[in-house]
Order: C-alpha cells, then sequence, then structure tokens
C-alpha cells in the first residue's frame, strides 16, 4: 500500500493507484508542535474488512510521529485505535 500526505487528508493507495481509504484531519493552528485533528477514518466500501483502516491508521501515526506531531482523535474508529494500541498514546495531545 501506498500513502499520500495532503492538506487535510492523508490517502491509502492500492498499487494500481485505487484510493482504498482516507484519514482526514484538521491541522490546529496555535500549538507548539504540529497538531492534526483526526476527523474520521474512511475506507471504500468495497475493500472494508480487509484491515485497511488499521494499516492506514498506523501509517497516519507513524507519519505524525515523524513530523514530531501530535493528535486529538475525535473520529470513534481513531479513538478506539489508539486505545488499543499502546505505542501511540504518546501521539495523544495533552
Amino acid at each position: 500500500m501506498d500513502y499520500q500526505w495532503q492538506t487535510d487528508v492523508f490517502t491509502a493507495f492500492s498499487p494500481a493507484h485505487e484510493a482504498l481509504g482516507k484519514i482526514t484531519y484538521q491541522d490546529m493552528p496555535a500549538t507548539p508542535h504540529p497538531t492534526y485533528l483526526i476527523t474520521q477514518v474512511w475506507v471504500d466500501p468495497a475493500h472494508r474488512g480487509q484491515g485497511i483502516a488499521g494499516q492506514l491508521t498506523t501509517a497516519f501515526l507513524t507519519e505524525v510521529r515523524q513530523r514530531t506531531g501530535y493528535v486529538i482523535p475525535r473520529c470513534p474508529y481513531a479513538k478506539a485505535f489508539i486505545a488499543k494500541h499502546p505505542e501511540f498514546q504518546d501521539l495523544i495531545a495533552k
């Protein structure tokens, strides 16, 4: 899977460059470190049930960590994912 970070959206693509899913987020201004409000984790209905949401969320959070950033998980899926994966809990904005 390939990923693309764009303003307000992080997209997962198949090897054939078909969009499989996306995370929509908002850049939070006036924070000392890059902070991203996760508003939605979405996977194309034709590709659900294949673990794409988890792979997409892992890739997004890994990219946030590389950018020395933090997240505010408003989306229920993102909240639940981070709660189940302690390795990403340090990325929650305080």
